[in-house]
């Protein structure tokens, strides 16, 4: 069964879709989150006629990203090491 996604997002099989996705799922499931979105997904009657024409593709999951964030670089030791003698 498809739905679609009016606001917000959906994390459904490892990927995140937003608001304009259209994603098929399970008939229990879809019908299970239509019923507790308050709106924000709506359940499509029939097949691709109701989909949109071009909907994007979904992004990854949260964690994807992280992994390939950037690392922070090393730090400079010298520069963080004060001196432990008396104050004035």
């Amino acid at each position: 069964m498809k739905i679609a996604i009016q606001r917000g997002c959906l994390s459904y099989g490892g990927n995140l879709y937003e608001a304009g996705h259209v994603v098929d799922i399970d008939d229990a499931t879809a019908k299970r989150l239509v019923g507790n979105s308050g709106g924000d997904f709506i359940l499509l009657e029939g097949t691709n006629d109701a989909a949109p024409a071009s909907a994007p593709a979904p992004k990854e999951s949260q964690d994807a990203q992280d992994s390939d964030a950037g690392e922070l670089p090393a730090p400079d030791l010298s520069a963080a090491v004060q001196g432990r003698g008396k104050k004035k």
